[in-house]
């Protein structure tokens, strides 16, 4: 952005933690200053535990929908509770569940971009007759599939990441979140947390609020442009309570 160095494009999970610490570091330079946390939203909730398990400068942190499946199954359960929202059969949501695990399982395995791409080519070439349209979805994704953002990704592991922390954790789920299941996700992170070193965690399920916390119908995309609402005011009031409570 503006003046500042790097190339978005060839960003990812590691990328996105140091410039996280670059800002804690610079918060933490001034005076006025105490102590310098993290809130992250969606993707962002994997960045911001990262970023804590590496300095002990970041004092407290907020995952505002972090993930904490792991991020292949997250793929499956966020595409398959979009298509369902949209109303697509469900013979097609079980074809593309199939598409979207044999693809990540091939990103995972295969390092090199080229091979990758051949093979997802592959499966596409498998699904043409079957289901067209899904066939050719893959083909107009599949360059996104091997980008150092989404390879990241499917590299993070969650839970292990999570059982690193140690400072204060406030984790923030949408009850109507079809991007990452509030249910499935805030289960992980308390098994996660449980099994690591945080004394001060607090998990929150928001009932009726979607990927970005807005009060939703159902959750699905295209009502994040149709909501007056930028950010629910129960999500607000929790994060300043919490912030007065456990942050002094």
């Amino acid at each position: 952005m503006g003046k500042s160095t790097g190339d978005f494009r060839t960003a990812g999970l590691a990328e996105f933690t140091s410039d996280s610490l670059a800002a804690v570091a610079w918060l933490k330079a001034r005076p006025e200053v105490k102590r310098a946390g993290i809130l992250g939203h969606s993707e962002g909730g994997a960045v911001g535990p990262l970023a804590a398990v590496k300095s002990d400068d970041v004092a407290f942190l907020i995952m505002l929908a972090g993930p904490a499946q792991p991020f292949d199954e997250l793929l499956v359960e966020q595409s398959s509770g979009l298509m369902r929202a949209a109303g697509v059969p469900a013979n097609i949501i079980d074809a593309n569940s199939q598409i979207v695990r044999a693809v990540t399982e091939v990103v995972r395995k295969e390092p090199d971009n080229a091979k990758a791409l051949e093979a997802m080519k592959k499966i596409a070439a498998e699904w043409k007759d079957k289901q067209p349209q899904l066939a050719s979805q893959l083909e107009g994704q599949a360059g996104g599939m091997v980008s150092v953002e989404m390879r990241s990704l499917l590299a993070y592991s969650a839970p292990e990441t999570l059982g690193k922390l140690r400072c204060p954790v406030l984790a923030l789920y949408g009850g109507k979140d079809l991007q990452v299941p509030g249910d499935s996700n805030l289960k992980a992170a308390a098994a996660a947390l449980a099994a690591g070193h945080v004394e001060a965690v607090t998990l929150v399920k928001l009932p009726g609020v979607n990927h970005l916390f807005q009060t939703a119908r159902t959750g699905a995309l295209a009502e994040y442009g149709q909501s007056e609402e930028t950010i629910s005011p129960r999500a607000l009031e929790t994060i300043g309570n919490w912030l007065k409570t456990n942050i002094n």
